[in-house]
């Protein structure tokens, strides 16, 4: 959705239980999250070496010229992404984002959709997160009434006092708890340090996840083999006695 506006609407149930890229970094999805280059810096170049006293320096030959840049050392693990909405907001590179431009930027939103800019939202004006442009038509992804039924569903959770109306109030509440979930040292501001923590935790998580769904499927494969095995077992004495008999 357009930026992501999704986490907003579409996430709002979880974030206010927390974390997924309130959410959880995403990414869901905390959504794709497309880090900044971080290639590695180049490498020094080579120092002369040199041999007794006796003898003159040895001279190295400098890289050709247009040489691509050394390799990131074997071993060392790759940098933690930062998401999206960090690199969008901190064009200024400074390495880190305050409550106030985060607000803005989750609020741009809307204030689209608030299409008679009456500082709240309707049903119908808020439906149209469903719609392009803020949200596209994926292959094997929701249908548009799909995420029309689900937008509407989302709509109910958002209307904390049940005016039939998103108001601006409460969208920017919701936007100060995702906001929350990122600034853990309570200073109103998100650090490149803080925001890649919650990245490496949720991708730890995944990885954990995963992991146990591949060891689960490998029981099921092995009680599977155990039990082919033992059927076939009972079928090899069936045929042994049979043919005793």
């Amino acid at each position: 959705m357009k930026r992501l506006f999704s986490p907003i609407l579409f996430t709002a149930a979880a974030v206010a239980a927390l974390p997924l890229a309130a959410q959880t970094p995403p990414t869901v999805g905390w959504p794709a999250n497309r880090p900044p280059d971080q290639t590695a810096p180049p490498a020094k170049p080579p120092q002369a070496t040199q041999t007794p006293p006796a003898t003159k320096p040895l001279a190295t030959t400098p890289p050709a010229p247009g040489a691509p840049p050394a390799q990131q050392a074997v071993g060392t693990p790759p940098p933690i992404p930062l998401p999206q909405w960090f690199v969008e907001i901190d064009t200024d590179k400074k390495g880190e984002v305050t409550r106030a431009d985060f607000l803005k930027y989750r609020m741009r939103s809307f204030e689209e959709l608030d299409t008679n800019k009456d500082g709240k939202l309707t049903l119908e004006e808020f439906v149209k997160v469903a719609e392009p442009p803020f949200s596209q038509d994926v292959p094997n992804g929701p249908t548009l009434e799909e995420r029309k039924n689900r937008a509407r569903s989302e709509f109910q959770n958002l209307d904390t006092n049940r005016d039939g109306f998103v108001e601006r109030a409460e969208a920017e509440a919701l936007v100060h708890s995702e906001f929350n979930q990122y600034d853990t040292d309570r200073d109103n501001k998100v650090t490149e340090p803080e925001v890649r923590l919650i990245v490496q935790r949720s991708l730890a998580r995944e990885a954990a996840e995963r992991q146990q769904i591949e060891a689960r499927r490998r029981q099921g494969m092995a009680a599977i083999n155990d039990f082919m095995d033992m059927q076939l077992r009972e079928a090899d004495k069936l045929d042994k006695n049979n043919t005793a008999s």
